[in-house]
């Protein structure tokens, strides 16, 4: 599993010099290498859209994008409080279309997918899927192929399938004033997430980037400073692999296909917790 590591540039079009899809354009160009699209208030057509064009400028399979739909992508980036996508494959230790050993309550279906009742004893109906402890079905859109979870985190959100974690805010940030309290860098760290985490928040020095970088992050996530002057980006970026100490992996990801752990990503089912998608193993 590759994760997101180095310069993680989250968008946001308010703050922005120029076009968005310019201003991203210019930072990928100064050394970004991922790219997170948020602007969530926009109609769904436009940020699909939007989503799309930003692909063209982004390395391949960089762009990850706020919530639980990857709008047409395979990487998210939830909010603490957001579902996982649907069909999420949480673990490949049950064969496909099997159900759990822990005894079941009588949940009802979906009313657009079967008849409601009670759920179905054996294995699961052709492309269903279990979800926590909710049984869902293939809709218009499906989100399975979605390799890449994150998740905001502040030290008590489930991480169960999750590959990569944030965690803020690390310094006082001008995109959010009174948000804190500011953890610092050894702070975050001390938090000790069980996956590869990004430092967020007021990163605007080549200091704090290389602070962020001692500490143990596997990148930084920056939003206002770099949407403001995106040559920006440049710095930060050189100034993040030159405090990461060696050995720690490359500057643009971390982890390799097929890892586990905090080094590779994905993570074990918490208590009660599974999902099993036919045809898709991690």
């Amino acid at each position: 599993m590759v994760t997101p590591g180095g310069l993680v540039v989250l968008t946001d079009r308010r703050s922005a010099s120029g076009p968005l899809v310019e201003v991203v354009r210019s930072a990928v160009r100064c050394g970004a290498a991922w790219v997170v699209l948020r602007e969530r208030d926009l109609p769904y057509e436009e940020r699909a859209a939007l989503a799309a064009e930003l692909r063209s400028v982004v390395p391949p399979s960089r762009l990850i994008v706020a919530g639980p739909d990857p709008l047409g992508g395979s990487a998210v980036h939830l909010a603490g409080a957001d579902p996982l996508p649907t069909g999420r494959l949480l673990t490949d230790s049950l064969p496909a279309g099997s159900l759990p050993a822990d005894p079941l309550p009588a949940d009802p279906l979906p009313a657009d997918s079967l008849p409601a009742g009670p759920l179905p004893a054996g294995p699961l109906p052709s492309g269903a899927a279990r979800v926590g402890r909710d049984f869902s079905f293939p809709a218009e859109r499906s989100f399975s192929g979605v390799g890449l979870v994150g998740r905001s985190w502040h030290g008590f959100e489930d991480l169960s399938s999750v590959d990569y974690v944030t965690v803020s805010p690390v310094y006082p940030t001008r995109s959010k004033p009174g948000y804190g309290p500011a953890l610092g860098a050894v702070g975050a760290a001390a938090m000790k997430a069980p996956v590869p985490w990004l430092a967020l928040g007021g990163i605007d020095s080549a200091e704090r980037a290389r602070e962020c970088a001692s500490a143990g992050a596997a990148g930084i996530a920056v939003m206002g400073a770099v949407m403001r002057t995106p040559s920006l980006a440049r710095e930060l970026a050189e100034a993040f692999a030159s405090g990461t100490p060696r050995g720690s992996g490359t500057p643009g990801g971390s982890g390799t296909p097929g890892e586990s752990g905090a080094g590779g990503g994905r993570r074990g089912l918490a208590a009660g917790q599974v999902v099993v998608s036919p045809g898709r193993r991690g």
